[in-house]
């Protein structure tokens, strides 16, 4: 609805723009509305998806702000876990709580994530894991996005864990 892609919009200037109180602000609405809407269509709205890519990378590398990657990094992680939770597995029920679609467009939906699943992923590992205090978490978020884009991968995850990420 208009409704929830503004309040996605407003979370998302504020990740991006935000000092850092309101990086942790936004962090705090964002868990809040992942409790209430379908995570998927969280993570297809795409400029919160780069807003989340850059509050990490601002977390990471700006002094007054690094006391942050690890709110950052739990907020991210929470949001996957969720994801998670809402896709077993992947290719098949995701986003069943969204609408009434067909499996194709269900499916089609699903690898629409997998842009802003790998993009996530790519800088959790390069941000997330530049500060002892947030390593930790940041190697749990990125096992769980491999594991859930390795889902997708379907009988190939078996013989490539990493499944799309594989080289």
């Amino acid at each position: 609805s208009d409704v929830d892609a503004q309040i996605l919009m407003d979370i998302g200037v504020r990740l991006k723009y935000g000092d850092a109180p309101t990086l942790l602000s936004a962090c705090a609405d964002l868990s809040e509305v992942v409790c209430n809407m379908p995570v998927a269509l969280v993570l297809l709205h795409g400029p919160l998806v780069d807003a989340l890519r850059h509050a990490l990378q601002v977390a990471a590398n700006q002094a007054d702000c690094k006391y942050c990657l690890k709110e950052v990094i739990g907020t991210l992680h929470a949001v996957v876990l969720r994801l998670v939770a809402e896709c077993r597995p992947l290719s098949d029920d995701c986003l069943a709580g969204v609408g009434s679609g067909s499996a194709g467009r269900r499916s089609g939906v699903c690898q629409a994530l997998a842009g802003p699943l790998h993009c996530l992923l790519f800088e959790v590992m390069r941000s997330g894991l530049q500060e002892p205090a947030s390593a930790a978490l940041s190697c749990r978020l990125a096992e769980a996005l491999i594991r859930l884009l390795s889902r997708d991968a379907g009988a190939a995850a078996r013989e490539r864990p990493l499944g799309l990420l594989h080289a």
